[in-house]
């Protein structure tokens, strides 16, 4: 059965149907910014309805089974508290360098999939997987940040540059640690030259592997120590090894009870508090119980309910 005929048979589209909407989909995304935390603007593409069922169904067909890097901590089915999970990996280490990949979904492009497809496709059914899973942004077809089949898209296309990285560690510290969350790369280690010699070498890499092709962006690299708080993915690594979401965080979390308390809290601050008070759950859960006790269980359960 050839891809047509089984996603058309999946999402129950006739084959007419299903390749006029393939034609159409790099041109039915809405294109919005959303503020990121240091001021700037984050450009999102989300698309239609009708693009997202056809991205849903090849990811559900063809690549929900592809390989993914042990690595890589992000968008992995199954797995709870991926930050969490990421802090955690770095928390035992005296030392930590952070890198970040510049514009990491647009720089993969659809080359990047199809040099790692393992079967053999048709010159209409790479098309169709082209259109269905790429924007097409500036005349190039790329992964779109707002694309549900982007995130485990990028996580297959980097299994061999993970692999690549994970070689660097290895040669460099094999008792040290190096995850990857999307576009944020962190490596730990118990010795400060060991986290130096891991940048000089990632940025030697980079500029080698062709695929995909990414750059580092400098301004984010960060070298920490155990000395002081660890920021690792929006989590804080506390000198004592502990995962944390942070002094800050835990005040705003007491004022917007205080607000629920005596009925002060808007709508909108409301739905951000039952929705970070789960993810404050499964990361710090002594916290949440020390909370318990001074709120009482009946205000901690308008959020939890």
């Amino acid at each position: 059965m050839s891809l047509i005929e089984n996603v058309s048979r999946y999402l129950s589209f006739n084959e007419s149907e299903l390749l006029s909407f393939a034609q159409k989909a790099p041109t039915t995304y809405r294109t919005y910014q959303i503020p990121k935390k240091n001021g700037r603007l984050r450009t999102i593409h989300h698309p239609a309805k009708e693009t997202k069922s056809l991205q849903y169904a090849l990811i559900n067909l063809i690549f929900k089974n592809y390989p993914i890097h042990s690595s890589a901590v992000a968008y992995r089915k199954g797995v709870k508290s991926p930050l969490k999970l990421n802090a955690e990996s770095h928390s035992k280490y005296l030392y930590t360098i952070k890198m970040d990949f510049k514009d990491f979904f647009h720089s993969i492009v659809f080359e990047d999939l199809k040099n790692i497809l393992d079967s053999p496709y048709t010159q209409q059914e790479l098309e169709f997987l082209k259109n269905v899973l790429f924007l097409n942004y500036q005349g190039i077809y790329c992964l779109a940040i707002g694309a549900p089949s982007s995130p485990i898209l990028s996580n297959i296309v980097m299994h061999g540059y993970d692999e690549s990285i994970l070689k660097i560690v290895t040669k460099i510290d094999p008792d040290a640690t190096y995850t990857r969350y999307a576009d944020d790369i962190t490596f730990s280690s118990n010795k400060k030259s060991h986290c130096l010699n891991f940048a000089k070498e990632l940025n030697k890499l980079t500029k080698d592997k062709l695929t995909p092709s990414l750059k580092l962006n400098s301004k984010k690299t960060i070298l920490l120590s155990k000395a002081n708080h660890r920021m690792v993915t929006g989590l804080v690594i506390t000198p004592q090894g502990n995962v944390s979401v942070g002094r800050h965080n835990k005040k705003y979390i007491k004022k917007l009870l205080n607000d629920l308390k005596y009925d002060k809290i808007s709508p909108i601050a409301f739905k951000y508090l039952k929705g970070y008070f789960a993810f404050v759950r499964d990361v710090e859960p002594k916290f949440v119980n020390s909370l318990t006790n001074k709120y009482g269980a009946a205000l901690i359960n308008k959020i939890i309910i």
